[in-house]
Formats: C-alpha cells, sequence, structure tokens
C-alpha cells in the first residue's frame, strides 16, 4: 500500500463537487459529511487525488498492479472505485473493474457500494457493467436503502428497468420503512412511478410515520403522480399524526391543481384533523387564494370554528392576506363573528397593523364598537401596539 500523504482541502478544487455527490436526503447524512468537511488538512490517498485532481491520464500510464482498487480507501471509506464513479470517468471504472472481482462488493462508511454510486447518476452502460462483474442489486446502505432507492430519487428510468431485471426488491423498505416508491413520488418522477406500480410497487404502504406515497406527491405538488397514484387504488383518504390528509398536505403547500384532483376523487372538503382545522382554515391561514377559492368553489363551510373560536376570515386577518379576505366575505364570511374571547376580525386586524384589512372590513360592515370580553372596542388593539 502506498503512503497517504496530507492535501489541501484549498488545494483541491474538485473536492466540494465530488463531496456534494454523497448528500443525502437524510438530514444526519449531511452532518456526517459537514463534520468531515470541517476538516483543514484532509487524508486522501495519492491514486484518490490524481482523479480529484483531474489527472486519469497519470494513474493510466501507472502499471495494473499500482491501480488495485481495492488497496486504499480514503477518509469516507472509498475505493478508488468509488471516486471513479462519483466523478463519472467511465475509462478509469472500465479498467478498475477489468483489474479485479473485488471492487463490487466494497462499501464505504455510509454502506454504499459502487452500484449505490453509480445510480446517483452513472450511464446505463457502467450500471450494466456493474451488475454483470457481479453487483449485489439488493445491497443495503446504513439506511438500509438498496441501489433503486437512489435510482427511483434520481429518476432514471432505464436504470430501474434494468435493476429491476437483475432482481432488485420493488417493496424493500429502508430505515423509515419508506419504499422506492416514496423516492420516486416525492422527486416527481412520473415514468418511475408507473414503472414501479407496473412492477407490483405497494402503492398504500405506509411508513413509520403513517406516510403514503400519496402524501409525498401532494406535499410536493406532484399532479401527474398523484393521478397516477390514485388510478392504481391509492387511499385518498388516509391519515396521519392528527388526522391530517393527503388535501391538507397539498393545501399548506399552494398546490391548487392536486388539491382539485383530490377533490375531485372524493377528498372531504369540510374533514376535519384531531384539533378541528379544516382545509378551509389552512388554506385561510397560508394565504392561498387559488386554493381558497377552490374550497369554497366545491362547498367549504366559510364559517367553521376551530377550538377557540376562530373562522377562515381571523386566520386570513391575521397574515394580513387582503385577497383571501375578500373571497371569504363575498362568500359569507361573518365579519363581525367572535372568537371565544369576545375578539372580532377588526379587533384581530387593528393588533396586527394592517390597515388595508381594517379598510376592507370597515367597508363590509365591521363593527367599530364592539367590544371583546375585556370590553376592548377595535381602537385599543392599535393604540397598544403602537399602530
Amino acid at each position: 500500500m502506498q503512503e497517504v500523504r496530507l492535501v489541501d482541502l484549498s488545494q483541491s478544487p474538485h473536492w466540494p463537487v465530488e463531496l456534494q455527490k454523497y448528500y443525502d436526503i437524510h438530514s444526519e447524512s449531511i452532518q456526517r459529511l459537514n463534520s468531515i468537511y470541517g476538516y483543514e488538512v484532509m487524508s486522501i490517498p495519492p491514486l484518490h487525488n490524481l482523479l480529484l485532481r483531474t489527472e486519469a491520464s497519470i494513474l493510466l500510464s501507472l502499471p495494473s498492479d499500482q491501480q488495485h482498487p481495492v488497496a486504499q480507501r480514503d477518509v469516507l471509506g472509498r475505493s478508488l472505485l468509488h471516486v471513479a464513479l462519483d466523478l463519472g470517468l467511465e475509462t478509469i471504472i472500465t479498467n478498475l473493474l477489468n483489474l479485479s472481482d473485488e471492487p463490487t462488493s466494497i462499501i464505504d462508511h455510509f454502506g454504499r457500494s459502487p452500484l449505490h454510486i453509480a445510480c446517483c447518476g452513472a450511464s446505463h452502460k457502467i450500471i450494466k457493467l456493474l451488475l454483470d462483474k457481479g453487483a449485489d442489486a439488493n445491497m443495503l446502505d446504513m439506511d438500509i436503502r438498496s441501489p433503486l432507492f437512489y435510482a427511483a430519487r434520481q429518476g432514471n428510468e432505464a436504470v430501474i428497468t434494468l435493476l429491476c431485471r437483475n432482481g432488485a426488491s420493488i417493496n424493500a423498505r429502508d430505515v423509515s420503512w419508506q419504499t422506492p416508491l416514496f423516492y420516486a413520488a416525492r422527486g416527481g418522477h412520473e415514468a418511475i412511478v408507473k414503472l414501479l406500480l407496473k412492477n407490483s410497487a405497494n402503492v398504500d404502504w405506509k411508513d413509520l410515520s403513517g406516510w403514503t406515497p400519496l402524501f409525498c406527491a401532494a406535499e410536493g405538488g406532484h399532479r401527474a403522480v398523484a393521478k397516477l397514484l390514485l388510478d392504481n387504488g391509492a387511499r385518498i383518504d388516509s391519515k396521519i399524526g392528527p388526522d391530517w390528509t393527503p388535501l391538507f398536505f397539498a393545501i399548506r403547500g399552494g398546490h391548487d391543481a392536486v388539491v382539485k384532483l383530490l377533490l375531485k376523487n372524493g377528498a372531504g372538503v369540510n374533514s376535519k384533523t384531531g384539533s378541528g382545522w379544516t382545509p378551509l382554515l389552512c388554506a385561510a391561514d397560508r394565504g392561498h387564494e387559488a386554493v381558497v377559492e377552490l374550497l369554497l368553489e366545491n362547498g367549504a363551510d366559510v364559517n367553521t370554528k376551530i377550538g377557540y373560536g376562530w373562522t377562515s376570515l381571523f386566520y386570513a386577518v391575521e397574515g394580513g392576506h387582503v385577497s383571501v379576505i375578500k373571497l371569504l366575505l363575498e362568500n359569507g364570511a361573518d365579519v363581525n363573528s367572535k372568537a371565544g374571547c369576545g375578539l372580532t376580525p377588526l379587533q384581530c386586524a387593528m393588533e396586527r397593523g394592517h390597515e388595508a384589512v381594517v379598510k376592507l372590513l370597515l367597508e363590509n360592515g365591521a363593527g367599530v364598537n364592539l367590544k371583546d370580553r375585556l370590553d376592548w372596542t377595535p381602537l385599543p388593539y392599535a393604540i397598544t401596539e403602537d399602530h
């Protein structure tokens, strides 16, 4: 084994780029990388350094016994083959694979095999070569993910087809019990979702938090993916936590196209969470005008109150969402509704200092002398907050 020398990170411009390919969905992996990248000086094997410095031609000129891919590991535990795959150096990759049968089973400190890395962006040709050399399509990294998870996240249809032909488990579960279908749905990869479903992916599988792939599609605003999942039997009324359905996640992100799709497929427009939230309350709170309009058109109750007496109008007023307030008022929102403490929308607007909202409420009949339980009218609310 050659002597490992120290290399100053500042002199290795390709190091940050190469490191980014290891950034992962899970924050704990990013934290591990940050702690490693935080060192001022890092040990990098000489052959790895040649690749990082784009001096692959020098490596190719070395005798084959000095190019052995197993002999050296860097601080991330990667072999020369891992690094070559990271950088997309196909000639080097081919040479290394021809030198030994060992490299395909080598794992780094994250439990990733060369095939895992290849599925992050290598060509179909390289992935086929790895599989032909004996790479295990179901090898798991430290988060219990097979290469198929990586390919699903990247959205590479040809690679996924190749992995499936080589025995990749479609319904494998990672550490949080998510399957590759979750990763594809979250990324909005319609073709991948279709391919996985065609290969019997479980459309309604729940992870440890109760999420299904439909939640991922709804949260990301991926209408085409959500439609595919629904067409294949995904439950529209699945709930997580305090009874939140996919509709709430689509609303929270302001994804009106997904909201429209879910409503068309039977999502409850006046459904309630465990704490009393309705879709309209959520949309008004976020200030999503298009979503509010959709919900109202589909029969949302404009004056439903949450536990402490707030209606959708209160939430829109608090956020200063003028266009939403106008919509709510046009659809019958009670401008003088009172919360449990006697607070009115006008008092709320005065307290927040939303001048345009105050004007709109007054134009729509808000009572200027209505009092809360402390006998306060709207004016003291503005005075105490220096508005």
